[in-house]
């Protein structure tokens, strides 16, 4: 930095960090030779630190003052009384249970088991009246494909080329 330069923001942000103590090593000791190189870096310096002293040794109620009061509007007081009364360990305790809570009911929700159903005497016997008749139309469904299987297919399409067959070898043998 020349003398005859005008002072940056960027600088300017370091000259700032460096009066109240959050400027690194590095920028402090520029800062420290630049400082006795050109008195006008100096003079800012100063003034920043004495501000930054200043700001430093103000006490925890003066900083009250200072914060201007919100006053809500009516439509607003609900959630105001909310943010009051729900401060953060107080909601960061009850979400924790609300979320326990929830995981707990879900839990109990999924492994419920359904209670069997209580059949009345009457349902039995319709029950096993309609197994019968099912029975009885699969039993005679099997019947009907038994017979037509004996008769029709083992019949027609498996004994009687059988028996051309063997009387054709039979004759064949017989030297006919």
């Amino acid at each position: 930095m020349n003398s005859s330069e005008k002072i940056n923001e960027e600088y300017l942000n370091k000259i700032i960090s460096a009066a109240y103590g959050d400027a690194g090593i590095i920028d402090k000791i520029k800062l420290y030779l630049d400082s006795k190189k050109y008195p006008e870096v100096k003079k800012i310096l100063e003034e920043y630190r004495k501000t930054a002293h200043e700001v430093h040794s103000l006490k925890h109620e003066e900083y009250k003052e200072a914060i201007p009061v919100y006053h809500p509007q009516s439509s607003n007081l609900l959630l105001l009384y909310l943010k009051l009364f729900f401060r953060r360990p107080f909601l960061s305790t009850a979400l924790t249970l609300l979320l326990i809570a929830g995981l707990i009911s879900g839990y109990l929700l999924m492994n419920e088991k359904p209670q069997p159903k209580k059949y009345s005497a009457e349902e039995i016997r319709t029950a096993e009246q309609q197994a019968k008749e099912s029975f009885v139309i699969v039993a005679s469904i099997l019947n009907k494909a038994e017979n037509r299987l004996k008769n029709d297919v083992l019949d027609k399409k498996v004994n009687q080329p059988i028996q051309k067959n063997l009387i054709i070898i039979n004759n064949y043998l017989k030297g006919e």
